[in-house]
């Protein structure tokens, strides 16, 4: 197998804040470095402060004792065990999604709190790619305007992407990887990296609709 290089990961959690509330569900794709999967993980668990869970997120994702005993959720203590075997061998992976800043967070803060902090910061690399930065980006340098949202569900709608069920972490991380390769094609058709000697030059538009340094 190649070398991972990215993950692509979304998460479902009881709340907006990793120090107070719990991840219920994860789903992460490991990639090599033309962003091809390599390997595929979806863990579901229970919460244990069920005091802190807000409602509002329940509405969004759906969570319910019953309906997650029922797709073999596990305990918080056992969502990590299956991340660390999931990422076993793995070594500054770029995380990779959207808003991944949240997600990322609540990852960090599992490991923080089973005493794993030098295993967390040698998991990942400090660098981040977001596809709603991305996203953006491609808007202002393509379109030279941005859009009214860059939710997940109305990026897939505009660049045709399939997004069934959204909020559910499977869903959203297929959606999110499909999203990231329709953005690195992009990016490498209509954005052009320039010579060394040419770095300072201007970025102009050619009458076909090119981009070219000067």
């Amino acid at each position: 197998m190649s070398k991972p290089l990215y993950c692509v990961f979304d998460t479902e959690t009881t709340g907006l804040f990793p120090k107070e509330n719990e991840i219920l569900s994860f789903a992460g794709i490991l990639l090599d470095e033309n962003f091809n999967p390599l390997k595929e993980v979806h863990i579901l668990a229970h919460p244990e402060k069920p005091e802190t869970i807000a409602p509002e997120a329940l509405e969004v994702n759906g969570y319910t004792r019953v309906s997650w005993d029922a797709r073999g959720a596990g305990t918080q203590h056992e969502l990590l065990g299956s991340l660390r075997s999931f990422f076993q061998g793995c070594r500054y992976l770029i995380p990779v999604g959207q808003n991944i800043k949240f997600d990322i967070g609540f990852v960090e803060e599992l490991y923080l709190h089973a005493g794993l902090a030098g295993e967390f910061k040698n998991l990942f690399s400090y660098h981040t790619l977001d596809t709603v930065s991305i996203s953006l980006f491609v808007d202002l340098v393509k379109f030279g305007k941005k859009n009214e949202s860059y939710k997940l569900s109305k990026t897939c709608e505009r660049m045709g992407i399939a997004l069934e069920n959204a909020h559910d972490a499977k869903a959203d991380v297929h959606a999110c990887l499909a999203l990231l390769r329709h953005l690195v094609v992009a990016m490498r058709d209509g954005i052009p990296l320039p010579p060394p000697q040419n770095s300072s030059g201007l970025l102009v538009k050619e009458a076909d609709g090119s981009w070219m340094f000067t």
